[in-house]
């Protein structure tokens, strides 16, 4: 029993010197560091129609940047109670929270627990990888005491939910809130606000699409951690807690074109390669807001109309080859592009059949006929001609 107290002794002494060491390395290391490195993460492309109605986006990883004001107060309310609960009081660390972690990590032999604050989840997520290492956690603590110098708590909060990642190519509040709920962060309800802060933790065991009850398990979870802290009433929890959430229909994929995908990938080869010679990637990266002279109502229009006469064209049964299609209609005043069908399918072929790509030159055929004689009978020539 004595030789147990013992080993119990000199561990926790081990323990507190170990402590006492890593929080002077640290101390040291914030002293002596530069500052942190610019901040930039890969935003996602939108296209308009002429009514500025949203026609597609495109992306590198699925993200909208919003200012927190934009969103609605219970989301952020939502992640500190079950994230970090004492955000607001701390310098970037939460001491008691890694003491508590180190400890058990200390007691199971292994990485088991993080105990890591908004803001080193926020360094982490820009800066560093996921590693389960002393290293890395000792970079993500000098880099968040640094993030909390540099910016407030609003800045940070904002920051953290503009990056953090939810699961389905969804990273940040919006683009999670309009792949989960298909509407924007600044309109969720408190159960769902609670939903989405219950993903990250771990978007493949708690995302609603994958294993609802487990998910559904964990936004409880938050509203009870939101209750203690005093961000809700009891009655608002239950409330929300009883509410039927409704998901977006999945089958509908993120950043999928509603209509024009080919006068998309027209507008990403010719216009956009001319406008950014230097910056081909711009558009999977910069959050650029691209109207167009699309008309919506034309487009769907040329779709139908193409959609409707495929079976009359059939297939070619000697090789299998489908009768292509290609319409592209002008408005003559302005030289506008109301709308572009490049294809029979997009999904199946993303050739451009309407506007070729840059360096590929097809004849027009038979096509160009009209010319010719509209040509022809200008000069005086007619019909018998």
């Amino acid at each position: 029993m004595r030789k147990a107290a013992r080993i119990t002794f000199f561990t926790l002494l081990l323990f507190a010197f170990l402590s006492t060491g890593l929080l002077g390395l640290l101390a040291l290391t914030v002293a002596g560091m530069a500052d942190i490195p610019e901040i930039k993460v890969p935003l996602t492309s939108t296209f308009y129609d002429r009514d500025g109605q949203v026609v597609g986006t495109r992306f590198e990883q699925n993200r909208f940047a919003v200012p927190l004001d934009q969103v609605v107060p219970e989301l952020a309310e939502a992640f500190i109670a079950i994230e970090d609960h004492r955000f607001k009081r701390h310098f970037g660390l939460d001491v008691q929270a890694l003491l508590r972690a180190a400890w058990r990590n200390v007691q199971e032999g292994r990485f088991v627990e993080g105990g890591s604050t908004i803001t080193q989840q926020l360094a982490r997520n820009l800066f560093l990888t996921a590693d389960k290492t002393i290293t890395r956690k000792l970079q993500e603590a000098v880099l968040a005491i640094q993030l909390e110098r540099r910016f407030s708590k609003d800045e940070i909060l904002e920051k953290y939910m503009n990056t953090i990642y939810f699961g389905h190519a969804a990273h940040g509040v919006e683009a999670a809130a309009r792949t989960y709920f298909g509407k924007s962060a600044s309109e969720l309800t408190l159960a769902e606000a609670a939903m989405l802060a219950a993903i990250p933790r771990g978007p493949a065991f708690y995302s609603p699409f994958l294993d609802f009850p487990a998910a559904k398990a964990r936004q409880e979870l938050v509203l009870s951690r939101m209750a203690e802290e005093g961000f809700i009433t009891r009655t608002e929890k239950e409330e929300a807690q009883a509410e039927e959430l409704v998901l977006r229909d999945r089958s509908l994929r993120v950043g999928a074109a509603r209509y024009g995908a080919y006068f998309i990938d027209h507008l990403i080869q010719r216009e956009l390669a001319v406008i950014f010679p230097d910056d081909p990637q711009i558009v999977y990266r910069g959050g650029l807001q691209i109207h167009t002279a699309l008309d919506k109502e034309i487009q769907q229009a040329a779709e139908a109309a193409i959609e409707k006469m495929l079976p009359v064209f059939g297939n070619n049964e000697q090789d299998g080859q489908q009768p292509q299609v290609a319409l592209v209609a002008i408005d003559p005043r302005d030289g506008g592009v109301r709308a572009l069908v490049g294809g029979r399918d997009f999904r199946q072929s993303q050739f451009n059949r309407a506007i070729p790509p840059p360096g590929v030159r097809r004849s027009p055929g038979s096509a160009f006929k009209p010319f010719v004689f509209a040509a022809a009978l200008e000069a005086g020539y007619t019909p018998a001609t």
